[in-house]
Order: structure tokens, then sequence, then C-alpha cells
């Protein structure tokens, strides 16, 4: 995901904790659980600042989801969330 430039990293982790709760909440049949990485100084080679972070979403075994029937209709359904959230862009 990617912010305007010049946020502040604690404002950056706010918002990561926001979407992380709410992707959880809308579905919970489908995620284990998500991490999120904003910046990534160590890496000369990608380097990202606070307005870059990573979100790594575990999900549950296909068999236990209840609101999508493929990766897919997941992944759509996990678009139309991000979608959700002004000023931002994403890519998956």
């Amino acid at each position: 995901m990617r912010r305007p430039p010049g946020i502040s990293l604690e404002e950056a982790n706010r918002q990561n904790t926001l979407i992380e709760q709410h992707l959880l909440n809308k579905f919970p049949e489908e995620i284990a659980t998500i991490v999120s990485k904003t910046g990534r100084a160590e890496i000369a080679y990608d380097p990202m600042g606070p307005e870059s972070t990573d979100f790594i979403i575990y999900l549950k075994p296909p068999e236990k989801w209840r609101s999508v029937n493929s990766h897919d209709e997941l992944l759509a359904a996990l678009e139309k969330e991000f979608g959700k959230f002004l000023g931002v862009t994403y890519e998956f």
C-alpha cells in the first residue's frame, strides 16, 4: 500500500492497525492473521519509507471459508475493501 509522501511513521502505524482490524472483522472465516511491514530502510535495493506498507495476509484453510468460494473471489473482495480507504493506492 502507498500513502502520500510525508506521512509520519506513527500515522502509518495507526492506519495499518485500522486496516488490519477492518479486514479481520470483515473476513473472520478466511483470514487467520495479518502482519504489516512499514518502510524497509535496511534493504538498500528496495528502500521504502513510512508511505509504503506491505500487508502479509495469512489465510485459513479454504474449506473453512464462508463469505467466498475461491481465492479469486477472496482477492476481489479484498480489493473492494482496500478501495474503501481513501488517499492510498495498493497492489496485489
